[in-house]
């Protein structure tokens, strides 16, 4: 947790604490409560002395990986494989997180914490990383990266980071939890690129870091907007958005406001709000810092892996929202033209912030016009015009001479190499299945009533496998209870659409409306961030349309059973359904740890799997390992 206050020009955010599958400890500091001075002045002096040597220790950790002897904190007495304060042995890996602010004012530069150890034999957790004091206002707070460094204090000096990331800060006023996936080392990104295999690293998972910043005091007013932004040492996208030729509503309105939303590398931008035409003139710059490592640094697979650049349309008015349209692009297209050959530099020019001088630069600039999909179905067009750069030119400061041409979205393009290949077996076989006893009706391609399809088309329309729609959110503050969860996602009005699409969590919190699958799985996801055992259930009515609702577990202490709940979110009601557990036992001892049991579940039908096959495998063998 991080929490903090802000007055004026000054904030101070504390509690720093990360609680997830990396999640990092704060190395002990100095407290200036014990000081004595007979004079203010000499108090102050004292406690500038002690920030002062803090933060020494704090650069010196970070860029020399040494500290002075006189800020060494002194070694404790353990033999080898003596066990430590926390009860775990010493041998083995050890992980410690480094967590410094990044792209910060000069005020905060070579703030952070440290973690203690802790082993990564599991998931390494902390209940309180400390506090990190922050001056400055919310704007420079939005515009401020907390940089991760995952280590293995028992690897090799030059190995021994084994996960990096860049956390942005933006929003994190309105919501406290942050997440992101570790990205390469920086050893083993140099190493990829200088033998020529980068590419290979889109393929490799490093872990994951989640936790919750907390900020203690807030100013009364906040700045509105966008602020064009730009650092020296940092790698922008920046996107000028021109027009939109016609506003199609789904309701055609004569008016409407409308603005752009530029989503990108795990943040997103918007333009100005345009007010009262269907045929909007922006003409307005959109900047995104880019979570990159040093130019020297970036590799192929740190630019291949950004995904797609997305522009969303939205209209907006009194109890109004919707979408209305959004189209795609990627990197790729910014450095190559149509036959892959590179563009030719184009010379811009920006403000240097920290000089306060405009200075010139030259880039490559991709200028087009796309057509927009909408989630609606419309018979008129609607385009939009933008140009797109990036401030350096990715290519010219990283040394990259080539990227892959971007793959096609499919619904294994996330899946890992060996996953990829089993479901795209598993899918053949379910369609010659399906072929053979004649399910769909080859000339409408529609199936019985209880047929349902494994892959949802989601409002970008791209295709998914029907479990990955279903992601872990951390509930906003004060949604902490299953039945707060249940009266939250019901205050999203319920919508019929006229097309197939599902939408994803996001989107329909962002869009304010959905019809039942949507709504459950925007429960379920809320669900598992408590966390709970909470599941999608997808099936027909009485008048043979399909449905979707939300069951959960639960152990009944009184009645030693388990029981099944199931949450309605079209009427409000929940049914409860005891005693439908034969193993409720299974179910209490789990349900002990929500977040985590439903791995050790499946890792106990896995083992009577592999009993049933003649597989023998030892019951005392550890779920990381079994697996």
């Amino acid at each position: 947790m991080l929490g903090g206050f802000a007055d004026k020009g000054s904030a101070r955010l504390s509690h720093l604490g990360f609680e997830s599958a990396m999640k990092l400890p704060n190395r002990g500091t100095r407290s200036p409560s014990g000081l004595e001075s007979n004079r203010p002045e000499d108090g102050n002096r004292n406690m500038e002395e002690i920030f002062l040597q803090h933060q020494a220790t704090i650069l010196a950790s970070d860029q020399l990986e040494e500290l002075p002897a006189s800020l060494r904190p002194p070694l404790s007495k353990r033999r080898k494989g003596e066990d430590k304060k926390d009860g775990n042995k010493a041998d083995g890996p050890q992980v410690k997180m480094t967590i410094s602010l990044m792209h910060a004012s000069s005020m905060n530069k070579g703030l952070g914490l440290v973690s203690s150890e802790r082993p990564a034999d599991g998931i390494p957790r902390w209940d309180n990383l400390g506090e990190i004091y922050f001056r400055g206002t919310l704007r420079d707070l939005d515009s401020t990266y907390i940089q991760v460094v995952v280590e293995d204090t028992t690897a090799p000096k030059v190995m021994r980071q084994i996960g990096y990331g860049q956390i942005p800060l933006r929003g994190v006023v309105d919501y406290s939890c942050l997440s992101t996936e570790l990205g390469t080392p920086m050893w083993l990104a140099l190493q990829a690129k200088m033998e020529g295999w980068g590419h290979e690293l889109k393929e490799w998972c490093f872990g994951f870091v989640e936790g919750t910043v907390m900020v203690a005091h807030l100013p009364r007013y906040r700045q509105l907007g966008e602020v064009s932004e730009s650092d020296s040492d940092r790698v922008y996208l920046i996107l000028r958005i021109k027009d939109v030729d016609q506003i199609v509503t789904p309701d055609n309105r004569p008016v409407v406001d409308s603005y752009v939303e530029v989503s990108f590398d795990g943040t997103s931008r918007r333009t100005r709000t345009v007010r009262n035409t269907l045929n909007p003139v922006w003409d307005d710059e959109v900047t995104i810092p880019l979570r990159l490592p040093a130019f020297r640094d970036i590799t192929e697979s740190d630019v291949t892996r950004k995904g797609k650049v997305w522009l969303d349309v939205w209209g907006t008015g009194p109890g109004y929202v919707d979408h209305l349209g959004g189209c795609s692009f990627s990197l790729y297209e910014i450095f190559f033209n149509e036959k892959h050959n590179k563009r030719n530099l184009t010379a811009m020019q920006r403000i240097d912030l920290e000089a306060n001088t405009r200075q010139s630069y030259e880039t490559r600039v991709f200028s087009t016009s796309r057509r927009l999909a909408f989630i609606h179905k419309a018979d008129r067009p609607s385009t939009i015009q933008f140009e797109a750069w990036t401030c350096p030119d990715i290519l010219e400061v990283s040394g990259i001479d080539k990227l892959p041409e971007p793959e096609r979205i499919t619904t294994t393009s996330n899946f890992p190499r060996a996953l990829r290949n089993t479901y795209e077996r598993l899918k053949r076989m379910y369609a010659e299945v399906i072929e053979k006893k004649g399910l769909v009706n080859p000339d409408t391609g529609v199936g019985p009533p209880r047929f349902f399809d494994v892959e949802f088309l989601d409002q970008r329309k791209e295709t998914h496998y029907a479990p990955t729609m279903v992601t872990r959110i951390r509930p906003p503050f004060g949604v902490d209870s299953e039945s707060s969860v249940f009266h939250y996602c019901r205050c999203v009005p319920f919508a019929v659409k006229r097309e197939n699409l599902v939408f994803t969590p996001e989107f329909a919190v962002q869009i304010r409306s959905g019809n039942a699958m949507d709504h459950s799985i925007l429960m379920t996801s809320l669900l598992l961030g408590l966390p709970a055992f909470a599941f999608v259930c997808v099936g027909t009515l009485w008048d043979k349309h399909m449905h979707a609702w939300v069951a959960t577990f639960h152990y009944d202490d009184d009645r030693a059973c388990g029981v099944v709940k199931f949450w309605e979110t079209t009427t409000g009601l929940v049914y409860t359904l005891k005693h439908r557990f034969r193993d409720p036992y299974t179910l209490q001892r789990l349900s002990a740890d929500p977040e985590f049991g439903i791995l050790k579940m499946m890792n106990i039908q896995r083992r009577k799997r592999l009993s049933i096959l003649g597989v023998s495998v030892d019951a005392d063998t550890p779920d990381y390992i079994s697996r």
